[in-house]
């Protein structure tokens, strides 16, 4: 994993994969970078967190972030009332057990923001980055691109090509489907 180390300037990459590797790690990062999106396993947040705080160094005001926080899936099993008073608590957990430590468990949620979307656009026409491609889509076939993205199996991002979406053709398609949908009464 050498590259992904040069590429980001870290001094170590762990594949979460190899637990022999990660044991290892207990209790020795100053900062933990949870990139995870967990819509795939089985685990709860709660496990996640308990997880990946074990990484940081005790007593030394180490901060985990997490990029997955649960406030959408909260928000989607238990709807927005119930939701959000769950990831309200799940919050104040998460800050209680980094706390314990004298350490910090924080989320990061992102809005757009023009300027860095302006940065990435930039760093992607000078090829500095290089998105993940794992397939491309036409619009008509976006079933079998929500089949794809629902396997777990993408090596990188599943896209969906809109450019050269047929308006007509797709104004033409809603109104059939509509009219086959209607069911006239006999009068």
């Amino acid at each position: 994993m050498g590259w992904l180390e040069d590429t980001l300037f870290v001094d170590q990459a762990v594949c979460y994969q190899d637990s022999s590797k990660l044991n290892s790690l207990e209790g020795k990062f100053d900062f933990v970078l949870d990139c995870g999106a967990y819509d795939q396993t089985f685990r709860s947040h709660s496990e996640i967190v308990a997880d990946s705080l074990r990484f940081l160094k005790p007593l030394s005001k180490s901060v985990y972030v997490t990029l997955s926080p649960p406030i959408l899936a909260n928000t989607d099993k238990y709807g927005i009332f119930i939701g959000s008073a769950t990831t309200a608590l799940e919050a104040a957990y998460d800050t209680y057990r980094g706390l314990r430590d004298f350490n910090s468990a924080r989320w990061a949620v992102f809005l757009p923001n023009k300027r860095a979307l302006d940065y990435v656009a930039r760093l992607l026409e000078d090829e500095a980055i290089t998105p993940q491609v794992d397939s491309i889509h036409s619009f008509s076939s976006m079933p079998s691109a929500y089949e794809q993205l629902q396997s777990g199996k993408a090596k990188g991002k599943v896209v969906v090509d809109v450019t050269k979406l047929d308006l007509d053709q797709l104004a033409l398609d809603s109104n059939n489907d509509k009219s086959e949908s209607v069911v006239e009464s006999p009068a």
